[in-house]
């Protein structure tokens, strides 16, 4: 089919009314925006760590009598006994996800995603090192590797190799301690379960308290535990649940296996890690997507069905004149689907405009904005649309009675379409009202939940977070009674975990069935 012949449809389309045009534009074009944002939230929610297939998570049950705790961490020693007795298994890292203040020229910074790991940790997660030792030294103490927007943020364009922060985590005096930068390297992808910007050595523990590991329970939940391993999930399940050690005083240890790719969506364990999306979120977000595609196509046919109507006589004069069937089809599909692609352009253009103000005006789902495989999407979505919305205009200026036609616009339009159209204005309006009664539903909860009373104040509470050793929390007494002489003071409490953060790595949560 020649340019020249595009053109002809399209002119055709346009001349007949402009405010058609212009009324069906505004309408598509919100309507594949919203659906550009639904399908890049539904591609970047979907893709967290696909990229390691073979990258597996050990979780905990922790169970006593009737009592149980499912974590997402695991006991000190599992890591160990999984490199000495799974030789299938290729890597073995622990981690642990915090956050710590670090101080830098004077200016102390609040680092809420610093990953204390093992030699080995890059290699695991298919980092890439940037500058700096390949391993990132993290087998020595006190080292640090950075990420390349960290990097930025410290020390611009300075070298950052070989410089130090002071990083108020063991640090036994807590004062805190000076960590060697030993690496750069790239910043993780968006769409990982394990957000850092910083990553500290796992010797670093031993360094500042020799008796670290030592002192710990072996079965108390302290680290993540990953490991890559190329046999199937079902016969790593069965060889890691083999490894669970004897019960020790009515308590009971029984391990599982989550194939990374199923962390994001499928988890739901106590201490797991922050971000995380729901399979719940996801299909709420398809069925949005559903419902905008089903609105949009179902008001763009009754807007071309009523064009089709308007357009009786003309089509009539053309069939008259020679014009076949297939033709006259062609030039409807055309039209109405040029149309459609044109507000998917003009769709995809207003986020690539938007995309430049920044991560407060889109969700960085959309950094860097629409992939390739999502524009291909939303562009067979305008064409399903499009032809959707085609197909019964074609059917009704193909069937319609010539001599009807050309006589007599408003009979000539079967009794069947003008059911067909009530039929979709009343889908279309019922729908609406659904989107509507849940919109409000939705808003009720929320109001819910930001008005109930959670049973103490949040406001005029003030949280000091402390650092060091036993003799520096042995001075807790004497800080909390200077404190109390302060005007203004009235209780000073001391708790190992916030509740506003979720309860931390020391704090155990225990279920009973069913509750």
């Amino acid at each position: 089919m020649s340019l020249l012949t595009l053109k002809s449809y399209w002119r055709t389309g346009r001349a007949v009314s402009r405010r058609y045009v212009l009324v069906n534009l505004v309408g598509l074009v919100t309507a594949f925006f919203v659906a550009l944002l639904l399908h890049s939230y539904l591609v970047f929610e979907t893709s967290y760590d696909q990229d390691l297939p073979q990258v597996y998570r050990v979780s905990t049950a922790l169970s006593q009598g009737s009592e149980v705790q499912h974590s997402a961490q695991t006991p000190v020693p599992l890591a160990e006994v999984l490199r000495t007795q799974l030789p299938q298994v290729t890597q073995v890292v622990r981690a642990d996800h915090s956050d710590a203040l670090v101080r830098f020229r004077g200016q102390v910074y609040n680092e809420d995603h610093l990953v204390m790991a093992e030699k080995g940790f890059l290699e695991l997660f298919r980092i890439p090192v940037l500058a700096g030792d390949p391993t990132g030294k993290l087998d020595e103490p006190y080292s640090v590797v950075l990420t390349e927007s960290m990097a930025q943020k410290y020390f611009g364009e300075a070298d950052p190799l070989g410089q130090e922060l002071r990083i108020y985590k063991f640090d036994p005096e807590g004062q805190g301690a000076d960590y060697r930068v030993t690496a750069v390297i790239a910043d993780p992808p968006a769409n990982r379960h394990l957000p850092f910007r910083a990553l500290i050595s796992f010797a670093t523990a031993t360094a500042a308290f020799p008796d670290f590991f030592a002192e710990l329970d072996p079965i108390s939940l302290e680290f993540y535990t990953y490991f890559r391993s190329e046999t199937a999930p079902a016969d790593l399940q069965a060889q890691v649940s083999r490894l669970a050690p004897e019960a020790q005083e009515g308590l009971h240890l029984a391990y599982a296996v989550q194939p990374l790719t199923d962390i994001h969506l499928h988890s739901a364990l106590d201490d797991e890690l922050p971000g995380h999306g729901t399979h719940t979120t996801v299909t709420v977000a398809r069925v949005l997507l559903a419902v905008v595609l089903l609105l949009v196509g179902i008001n763009f046919t009754i807007m071309s069905l009523a064009q089709a109507h308007a357009k009786l006589r003309q089509v009539g004069i053309k069939r008259v004149l020679g014009a076949r069937t297939a033709q006259i089809v062609r030039e409807v599909i055309l039209s109405n689907t040029l149309l459609v692609l044109l507000a998917v352009g003009i769709a995809e253009a207003t986020v690539l405009l938007l995309g430049p103000l920044g991560f407060a005006v889109l969700p960085t789902f959309l950094f860097p904005v629409a992939p390739f495989p999502t524009l291909l999407s939303v562009v067979g979505l305008g064409l399903t649309v499009g032809l959707f919305a085609s197909a019964l205009p074609a059917v009704l200026l193909v069937r319609v009675q010539l001599l009807s036609a050309l006589k007599e616009k408003a009979s000539a339009q079967p009794s069947w379409v003008n059911r067909f159209r009530t039929g979709l204005v009343i889908l279309q309006v019922t729908v609406l009202v659904g989107v509507l009664a849940s919109a409000l539903l939705m808003q009720s909860q929320l109001q819910h939940l930001l008005q109930y009373n959670l049973g103490f104040q949040s406001k005029g509470v003030v949280s000091l977070r402390t650092n060091g050793d036993e003799a520096v929390m042995a001075g807790y007494s004497a800080f909390r009674d200077q404190l109390m002489q302060l005007p203004g003071v009235q209780a000073v409490g001391a708790t190992n975990s916030m509740l506003v953060d979720g309860l931390g790595e020391e704090a155990v949560t225990l279920r009973r069935p069913g509750r």
